[in-house]
């Protein structure tokens, strides 16, 4: 028989501090990363919203069954909910949104049909409380004319007030 000495702890003891530790650092992670991710979905859904209003303020906008592109999955774990429109006089508009916990991101774009502009791509991306925005212009017009000229023009009178904000170089595809 085995006798025991007061004087030693006893390991289960010592065992279930460690553990009930480790569930609390757990729940409290898991908390944070939900709170975090409740904020940025509002926020995400916001700008979305903000676009859509204010396309719809100047056009016509006729959603597009997008099949079975309505629900993506990536990887397995990326699940992006999309919709599109037809713009009227303009082009196409799609949509794009996911939320993975950890992540959200929302897409918009804009690809001109019935205009000479630009294609416009807007992310929004959130990982936790860190949050990036991008913006892209794309020149996808064959022929430019004076009045595409003139809306390029327009557009670099904005960049000043952008100046501040760190210019990412694409490469060619």
């Amino acid at each position: 028989m085995r006798k025991h000495d007061e004087h030693q702890p006893d390991k289960e003891k010592k065992k279930h501090p460690i553990l009930f530790t480790f569930l609390a650092l757990i729940l409290i992670l898991a908390l944070f990363v939900t709170i975090n991710a409740n904020r940025n979905i509002k926020a995400m859904n916001d700008c979305v919203d903000e676009t859509l209003k204010t396309l719809r303020s100047s056009y016509t906008m006729t959603p597009v069954d997008v099949g079975d592109y309505e629900e993506m999955n990536i990887y397995g774990i990326m699940k992006f909910h999309v919709e599109q429109y037809d713009i009227e006089g303009l082009g196409n508009l799609s949509v794009m949104r996911m939320n993975m916990g950890l992540m959200q991101m929302a897409t918009v774009v804009i690809t001109p049909q019935d205009k000479n502009m630009p294609l416009l791509s807007a992310d929004y991306m959130y990982i936790l409380s860190n949050r990036q925005s991008y913006l892209e212009f794309y020149d996808v017009v064959s022929e430019k004319n004076d009045l595409y000229l003139e809306l390029l023009d327009s557009l670099d009178k904005h960049l000043d007030q952008y100046a501040h904000l760190e210019n990412i170089e694409t490469s060619p595809a």
